[in-house]
This record gives structure tokens, C-alpha cells and sequence, in this order.
């Protein structure tokens, strides 16, 4: 898909994330974010995603599963009306609280007060994520 959305029809692979592509249309910017097999797509103007999904459908067999609510863990909220977005990782952190018995903890409003030295080496973080995938 990498070479078709690039070669093809134009897309710009973002050097930041290579999954992320980018296509600058005449209304705006048009973000498909790819992981493995399934694309998320972003564009102010909704004629732009039904024609790229029209394009991708008759290259790839693909199906139209409407629109998002969680990708990779990441719940995805909308205000239309406004015209906002809202990602969110709450059942993601629930779950870590749950899984060292702090469900009943309370919230602050950043996760660290100062900033501080994160490293491999003074954080379980590669430990957690490995209890909680199951590996």
C-alpha cells in the first residue's frame, strides 16, 4: 500500500512516522495513518476521504468499517457541531491502575509534578507493557 499511496496517488510519507501519510488537496491536508493493514483517515472536507476510499477499495480489498471510535488502544471522540476532536487513553490507564491495585487513586492533573529523568533503566515501563499484552 506504501508504494501506492506514494508513487500513485501522490502521498507523502512523514518522516517522523512512516505511517503516516500526507497529501496536500485543495481544501486542506488529507492524513492516513496506516498500521498494518487497517487506515485511519483525516480530511476537512468528506467528498476528499470517499473519493481516496473509492481509489483504495478498487486497488486493495478493503471494507469501509464507518467511522472510528478506538484504533490501537486510542479511544477517538468528535464534536461536529464544533468541529473538534478528542483522543483518549482511559480504559488504557484504568487498566494500569487496575493492574497495580490503584483503581481508587486520586487524579492529578499532569502524571508528573516536576520533570523528570525517564530512562530504560529506572522506569518498568517495557515490564508493564509486556504483562499487559500477555507476553
Amino acid at each position: 500500500m506504501h508504494s501506492y499511496l506514494v508513487n500513485e496517488l501522490g502521498f507523502l510519507s512523514s518522516k517522523n512516522d512512516t505511517c503516516l501519510y500526507v497529501n496536500h488537496t485543495s481544501t486542506g491536508l488529507l492524513l492516513i495513518g496506516l498500521y498494518v493493514d487497517d487506515p485511519l483517515m483525516a480530511e476537512s472536507n468528506k467528498d476528499k476521504i470517499l473519493q481516496i476510499k473509492k481509489e483504495l477499495t478498487n486497488r486493495f480489498e478493503m471494507k469501509d468499517l464507518g467511522n472510528a471510535s478506538v484504533m490501537l488502544g486510542i479511544e477517538i471522540t468528535r464534536n461536529r457541531r464544533n468541529r473538534q476532536l478528542f483522543i483518549s487513553q482511559s480504559d488504557y490507564t484504568s487498566a494500569i491502575l487496575a493492574l497495580f491495585g490503584m483503581e481508587n487513586s486520586r487524579s492529578a492533573a499532569t502524571l508528573m509534578d516536576k520533570p523528570g529523568n525517564i530512562s530504560s533503566q529506572n522506569t518498568p515501563a517495557i515490564d508493564i507493557l509486556d504483562r499487559l499484552s500477555g507476553a
